[in-house]
């Protein structure tokens, strides 16, 4: 699916019909699909809350019908998520690594390390998030050294497409073996679903260093991947990889395409 992003109040014609109080005769609709439009200046929709006022950047999926009733909008669609924008903080330490320069206004991964944190970001847009664990041993590059990779990857192979839940791989190959929670298990499983990283730093995450020392993603088989580690998601708690809860996993799959940049940082 291509997400179409809404301006909210960020068009003449947007703000000329909150302006006046405008009335479109599509908010009833709204209504009868289960949005609540509110007299206030929040519209809720299940158990997502978006807060009016202020400009805000939304995904608008295919099968979206937008509709105002004064100071509210309403959004009639199967999918609702809020994409807030990265902050000022953030935007400034990714231009450090030249984001602007490789992902433009393309859709790229950021790891981040401190905060234990997978974004997708599409032209400074969150597009989706998740909590995620990296290496225990923290970061670093040489092989064998069970550390998380700084710098920038790409996704170089997605492998798992339609696995069951709670499938195990080896060597990037499906086993007999269908994890499920409460099962006993070596500490460290592959699980559901792959996102293969390549490095593409020569020397810091791709080739060998300056002291002849591998310091190969691909070769060092440093995965972003399920886990039957669940529980320790969101500290460091990996062999280097880069976990998601399997749920998550799946997620990231279908949202990651091959050939996606992917930048860890500390």
């Amino acid at each position: 699916m291509t997400p179409w992003h809404l301006r909210l109040l960020g068009t003449t014609l947007l703000v000329c019909a909150i302006a006046t109080g405008a009335i479109f005769a599509g908010a009833q609709r709204a209504r009868d699909a289960g949005i609540e439009v509110a007299e206030t200046s929040r519209l809720v929709r299940e158990s997502e809350t978006v807060v009016q006022g202020e400009p805000t950047e939304v995904e608008m999926p295919e099968d979206a019908v937008v509709e105002s009733e004064g100071s509210v909008i309403a959004m009639t669609t199967s999918e609702f998520r809020h994409q807030p924008r990265l902050e000022k903080d953030d935007r400034t330490r990714l231009e450090q690594f030249g984001w602007s320069d490789r992902v433009a206004e393309g859709c790229a991964v950021w790891v981040s390390v401190a905060r234990q944190m997978l974004y997708l970001i599409e032209d400074n847009l969150i597009i989706w998030q998740a909590a995620c664990s990296t290496a225990a041993n923290g970061v670093g590059s040489e092989f064998e050294s069970f550390k998380t990779p700084l710098g920038w990857h790409r996704v170089m192979q997605k492998v798992g497409d339609g696995a069951p839940w709670g499938q195990e791989f080896k060597s990037r190959r499906p086993t007999r073996t269908i994890w499920k929670p409460g099962d006993e298990s070596p500490e460290d499983m592959v699980l559901t679903r792959i996102l293969v990283l390549e490095g593409l730093e020569p020397g810091q995450n791709r080739g060998h260093n300056a002291a002849g020392v591998c310091v190969d993603s691909t070769t060092r088989g440093i995965y972003i991947h399920g886990t039957n580690g669940e529980a320790l998601i969101g500290t460091p708690a990996s062999h280097g990889c880069v976990r998601l809860t399997n749920d998550d996993m799946i997620t990231a799959f279908d949202l990651i395409a091959k050939g996606t940049l992917v930048l860890i940082t500390e």
